[in-house]
């Protein structure tokens, strides 16, 4: 759905803001990424509402001729972002002093915040996929064991 050139863009913008975090000394928890569907300005900001970072994002200007409903954006542009974010935070890039653990990124949609990357050293975070099967698995379980 997105062009390559998109992912590049906002990739860039996650650098930039975390360049800024960097020289500004703070050390951060919570970052905030909100989109204006107009304008397809895509806005990065601390928990004090101070902006790291802005881009303009034609791919994320949504037209009139836009053939998918707003629920169906919302769910590719959280995609979109969980995706971007967490291959940067795989390579890194939330690993430097100014971001502390509990550390998340949240996304301002239409729906209200939403979680899109969530990063704490002392817990494992369990995929969805694994929790939906989790119950059918344990009684699986304990009906073979139990038969025994």
């Amino acid at each position: 759905m997105f062009q390559e050139k998109t992912s590049r863009l906002f990739q860039n913008l996650l650098e930039r803001a975390v360049a800024k975090a960097l020289s500004s000394g703070e050390v951060y928890y919570d970052l905030f990424i909100s989109i204006d569907f107009v304008e397809g300005l895509v806005s990065l900001r601390d928990s004090e509402d101070r902006e790291l970072a802005e881009e303009v994002l034609f791919d994320f200007i949504r037209s009139e001729e836009e053939t998918r409903s707003e629920e169906e954006l919302e769910a590719a542009v959280v995609d979109f972002l969980r995706t971007n974010i967490e291959k940067l935070a795989q390579e890194g890039l939330f690993d430097k002093d100014s971001f502390a653990d509990p550390f998340s990124i949240s996304y301002d949609g239409a729906e209200g915040m939403l979680e899109v990357f969530y990063r704490y050293e002392e817990m494992v975070l369990l995929d969805k996929p694994l929790m939906e099967t989790l119950q059918e698995d344990l009684d699986k379980f304990c009906e073979k064991l139990f038969s025994e």
